[in-house]
């Protein structure tokens, strides 16, 4: 028989993390598009932030990450570029100590610029879950908004706030009521034990003499 799951209240009162994915408390929604951006970036950014609410992976608040991805994609195509009409390695002119002027071959300086670039555009697809690996990784948003004076969810910040204070105001409720069982206990005993002293005083008194 399979444990049952436990809650993210209960991880945190055991110190343990949670292993199943389950829907996030913060509802869907879409960014909004930076201003700053160019207009084929603005196309890009707008067709991340579709994919990614067909999939139920983005909020709001996402709008400064996929800016990022989109500028530097931007950056990605940009070095493309050079590096396709220029080529991977160009010819440089440089000048010996002597003046001599001479010609050597070397990496384009825009393939640096591209693997960079890469480099960070894989980063944040990674912490999108637009990659194999890691697409079921991100949990999904919520499937609506809450209400306007709704308790908190349970797995918001405020939602385990309270669910550990509850749970520690049980656990304190449950210490004093095996106090109070513990002292009645001991009232018990003492009763019991001065009883048996009076009753062993009476046996040893002294005995009555008949007349």
């Amino acid at each position: 028989m399979a444990r049952p799951v436990k809650d993210l209240a209960q991880h945190k009162l055991e110190g343990t993390t949670q292993r199943a994915i389950g829907s996030s408390y913060v509802a869907g929604s879409l960014p909004k598009c930076p201003k700053d951006l160019t207009k084929e970036e603005r196309k890009r950014f707008k067709a991340h932030a579709r994919m990614l609410a067909e999939r139920r992976v983005v909020t709001s608040g996402d709008a400064t990450v996929l800016a990022i991805l989109v500028r530097t994609e931007s950056r990605c195509i940009q070095a493309q570029a050079k590096i396709t009409s220029e080529g991977m390695v160009v010819t440089r002119d440089c000048v010996s100590p002597k003046g001599v002027v001479y010609s050597i071959e070397k990496h384009n300086l825009h393939l640096r610029i591209l693997e960079n670039a890469e480099k960070q555009c894989l980063a944040i697809l990674v912490r999108l879950g637009l990659t194999p690996r890691d697409r079921e990784a991100v949990r999904p948003t919520s499937s609506a908004a809450p209400k306007k004076n709704a308790p908190p969810h349970p797995e918001s910040p405020e939602g385990l706030r309270l669910e550990v204070e509850r749970a520690r105001a049980a656990l304190a409720a449950e210490q004093e009521k095996q106090a109070a069982a513990e002292v009645d206990l001991d009232a018990a005993m003492e009763a019991v034990n001065a009883e048996h002293d009076g009753s062993t005083s009476l046996q040893r008194g002294t005995p009555v003499i008949p007349d």
